[in-house]
Parts: C-alpha cells; structure tokens; sequence
C-alpha cells in the first residue's frame, strides 16, 4: 500500500554556493497523498511554502520573518505568515508565533545536525526549519475522536513525535499524552514510548514495538492514528504500520485511568543534549490531520451481495439477473452476477462463481471446491431458473 515518495532532485545553494541532493533515505508524502487520510476528510494541512509558490500564504519568505508579519493572534495581531495554510471549511487556526521558520532545501543551515538534502515531496518549495534542541509546535484540533496525524520529519538522534490532548505545545501538561519515536537502535531509552504525566509514572512507558528508522539525519513519514474512545494509537512510518498500542493494557495498565482528548495536536522533537544552550535543527513538511482512510476489501469473484461469502444466496442473484444486458437501477452489473465485466449475466459468470463456491473471507484455509460443490451450484442455479418461468 506504500506510496513511493522518493525521488532525486539536484538542487544549488545559492548562499553556500554547495550542491544539495535528497539523503539517502528521502520519504515524504505531499498534503492530499497521504494514504492513510481519506481525501475527503483533511481537516487541516499545511505544505510550509514560500510566498510565491502556488497555494502558498503571503508573508512566508523564504529565510528570516519580516519585521511585525508574524505576531501570534493572542498578542492582537494576526500574522499571515502563522495562518495554518488549509482549513477545509474549518475554523482558521494559527500556529504560535516563534515555533519556526520558513527554508527550503537551497536556503536550510545545518546546525549540530547536518540537512541531508531534500525530502522530493515539496521541501524545495518551503519547509519548517528550526534552531533549538527541543521543541513543539500544533494546532488547537477537537474536531474527532478518531484522526490520524501525519507529517515529514527528519529523524534526530533522540525522537520525534506527536503529542495530544488539552493543551498545545506543552509536552509536560498532565492533560496531555505524547509519543515518541526514536532510532530502532536505541540503548537508553525505548524505541517507541508514551508519556504523560497526567498518571503517577514518572517514567516513559515502553509500548514493545521497534522502530523502522535505523539512522538520524533522514527524511521520513511519521504518522499516528489516534481513536480516542477505543483508547488505541497505530503507528506507521513511511505509511508502513508498525503496530498498534491499547493504552489500557499497555505498562501493565499505567495509563488505564489517563483522560484522553482531541482538542490540541502537537509534533515534538528533541536531540540527545542536556544543555539548551547548544543549538540544534529539526526540518519538517506536510503537517496534514483527519478522517483516516478505510480501505474497501477485494472483491472476491461469485460474491454478488459483496457478504465474504460465495454462496447459495449469490446463486440467487445470480439467477435473479440470468440473461441480464442492461444494469438494473437499483443493483451495480457486479451485484447483478456480472463477475466478468462484459454487461451479460450468462454461463461465464455461473462458471467464475461455481470456481469460488464456498468461498469464505472468515475462513483463512477456504479452499477451491470440488467439482460435486460445482455441480450442486449449478442445479441451485438452475432451480431457480425453472422457479423465475414459473
């Protein structure tokens, strides 16, 4: 189901005069590509362009703010520049004001980590690019209960993460639950892990499951998919599932009693330093968050009523339909018993459905039938024949 994001791009800093390629492991996923968000339900998104580049908001430049563009709304001054870039009918929202900066891939200063190039999903046209070891920024959110959350991100030498619940920007807040990730591995602390301290931990709690990311310095996908009543947090890197966590089972229960809640995301992230006085950077593009996306399951061939299984009531159909050349209104060609595809329910269709007779999509060792169930499916359907010129 991977989308292959990667791609090769040669891009020239103009500042440094220094030629800039992708890293070796580039994995983004552009706003509307994601395959884990259904299209139709972003709720929010924000692609980090430049001023100047298609969809982009004014006063992003590419480097430093202007002087006054970018006061948080809470100061009385709306910033366009912090304007969430996409709202989807939803009520405008603004990141806080000093959280980052606008670059891109020609414009982006390493610090004690090195740019590795860019992401090939948009980071040549803009980017969050930020100067300290630590940091958080979101979004008020409480649109859902259930939303996936999904950004680029290069990985650090510590983690990278999402935080949720009451309060943005504000890893610490108890009403909060925030996930880490970190490098698969990691000696110190777990390779993915949950905190708050909203319960009497203290501690991280380690959810078992092993992160993907084998090396800092990397473009990759990170996305979470939170249902707050089912209490479960899914985990994918490069939209590749690493596992699910049940937040009441997990360190044996600790997390049991936490109250849960949509109203703030955040993305967090942090390298491996004690002092704050040492700089360090963080890149990031494609903040997107909604509805996740349900994937349909296959169609199996002689399943006409679309139940899992193949069956007496598909030969009904089936039968129903029998010589069949114009699509019913209420019923599509596949319910019809058009397994083929040529709009003619016929002799083709009964052999395709006698071939998976007894299929069942509950029953992993379903087999092919033998020729005494084919025949049976074949007196069924031609009982119904003889019943239908009656």
């Amino acid at each position: 189901m991977r989308m292959a994001k990667i791609a090769m791009h040669v891009f020239c800093c103009v500042a440094a005069l220094a030629v800039m390629v992708p890293s070796a492991h580039a994995y983004g996923v552009e706003v509307g590509s994601s395959t884990l968000i259904d299209p139709a339900y972003i709720d929010y998104s924000d692609t980090f362009s430049i001023t100047g580049e298609p969809g982009a908001l004014p006063d992003r430049p590419d480097g430093a703010w202007p002087v006054g563009s970018v006061d948080d709304p809470v100061n009385g001054i709306v910033g366009e520049g912090l304007k969430v870039e996409n709202c989807y009918g939803n009520p405008q929202q603004w990141w806080d004001n000093g959280r980052w900066a606008i670059a891109t891939d020609a414009s982006a200063s390493s610090g004690a980590t090195t740019y590795p190039g860019g992401s090939g999903a948009g980071s040549a046209t803009g980017m969050t690019q930020t100067g300290n070891w630590v940091g958080e920024w979101g979004i008020e959110y409480g649109l859902r209960d259930e939303f996936v959350v999904q950004f680029d991100g290069v990985s650090t030498e510590d983690r990278v993460g999402i935080t949720f619940g009451g309060v943005r920007n504000d890893l610490w807040h108890p009403s909060n639950l925030s996930v880490f990730v970190r490098l698969s591995g990691s000696a110190v602390w777990p390779s993915i892990a949950l905190l708050t301290t909203g319960v009497p931990s203290g501690i991280e709690v380690d959810t078992g499951l092993i992160s993907p990311i084998d090396n800092e310095e990397e473009w990759h996908n990170y996305a979470f998919r939170v249902d707050i009543l089912d209490r479960e947090i899914q985990i994918f890197i490069d939209e590749a599932s690493v596992g699910i966590v049940d937040l009441d089972t997990v360190g044996l229960g600790v997390l049991a009693a936490l109250p849960l809640s949509s109203h703030a995301v955040s993305v967090n992230w942090a390298h491996p330093y004690a002092d704050p006085l040492i700089a360090d950077r963080f890149w990031s593009d494609n903040f997107q968050i909604g509805l996740p996306k349900v994937e349909e399951p296959p169609q199996i061939p002689g399943d006409a009523n679309n139940d899992g299984d193949v069956d007496a009531i598909d030969a009904q159909r089936l039968a129903a339909f029998w010589g069949a050349t114009e699509e019913d209104e209420e019923y599509s060609w596949w319910e019809m018993g058009d397994f083929d595809g040529d709009e003619y329910v016929g002799p083709a269709d009964a052999a395709i459905m006698a071939a998976n007779w007894g299929y069942s999509a509950s029953e992993a060792n379903s087999a092919v039938p033998e020729p005494s169930v084919a025949l049976m499916l074949l007196t069924t359907l031609g009982a119904w024949l003889v019943w239908r010129r009656r």
